[in-house]
């Protein structure tokens, strides 16, 4: 569990983070030496009482609380078993985070699962983690989770015969070996694809079945051109390109999405005769 923890503590802006049971006993933490545990036990009880009043009042599940302060914020991601709780600056990177943060969440799940990890010894010591700082933190780089999602998205969508390709910098890093050591922007948590319009229909329940949302209002609008979607959890948005990509200048898909099985080509990207 120290390693998820530290895994998350190297997401710029984060201050610490722990892990509480379903009784709000502290499991695991990688927090500075000025929080207490008895403070944290605490903190960790009034949170999970305030989960179990909102799934009570909403019927229906929470599965995490963002809690704003004036410099700080506390998010809180339910694991059924107990909670992880992240301390953090206000104006952290939310979906940066999320990306380390959920996927750490769903093995902390697991482990709390295990009669070990429910298990609490008074002689057995938390084990704390050196928490670094400011000048030691480096943004996580989201670069590579982004591509890897995108191959997923090209991959589910070829099992349902719909052609489905990578755009723009994600493209860039996945086709050529020499940019992979280039890091997308941290704010930039956006996939770029390819599609046909013809394939619409299809797409729209791809992407439900994998747990996108669609922008609905601006799909109506504009899904003759362009598609909007987004993962609630990865906190990954999708700009889908229909049959033609609009910007400075106009790329047709038609003929070239079966060229190519993760991304538009180079060759074709940079024909003078795109139009």
């Amino acid at each position: 569990m120290e390693q998820l923890l530290g895994d998350i503590n190297a997401v710029a802006g984060v201050k610490g983070s722990f892990v509480c049971d379903v009784d709000g006993q502290l499991v695991a933490q990688a927090l500075p030496q000025e929080f207490q545990e008895p403070g944290l036990k605490v903190a960790a009880r009034t949170l999970l009482q305030t989960i179990e009043g909102l799934e009570t009042t909403k019927r229906r599940r929470v599965h995490e609380l963002d809690i704003l302060f004036r410099d700080s914020r506390i998010l809180v991601k339910n694991l059924r078993s107990g909670c992880l709780y992240v301390l953090c600056s206000r104006n952290i990177n939310v979906p940066l985070l999320d990306l380390t943060a959920n996927v750490a969440a769903r093995k902390l799940a697991e482990l709390l699962k295990e009669p070990m990890a429910t298990s609490r010894s008074p002689a057995v010591a938390v084990p704390r983690l050196r928490v670094e700082t400011a000048e030691e933190k480096t943004a996580t780089d989201p670069s590579e989770l982004l591509v890897e999602r995108g191959r997923e998205l090209v991959e589910a969508a070829a099992k349902k015969a719909i052609l489905l390709r990578l755009l723009g910098g994600s493209a860039v890093r996945a086709i050529c070996p020499s940019a992979a050591h280039i890091a997308l922007p941290p704010e930039s948590l956006d996939l770029d694809l390819a599609a046909y319009g013809r394939q619409r229909r299809q797409l729209d329940q791809l992407m439900e079945g994998l747990g996108y949302d669609p922008y609905r209002r601006f799909n109506a609008l504009h899904g003759h051109r362009r598609l909007k979607y987004s993962h609630p959890d990865q906190g990954i948005n999708l700009d889908v390109f229909v049959d033609t990509f609009h910007m400075c200048h106009q790329l047709r898909f038609e003929g070239r999405l079966e060229k190519a099985d993760l991304a538009l080509p180079p060759p074709i990207c940079c024909s003078p005769n795109s139009r």
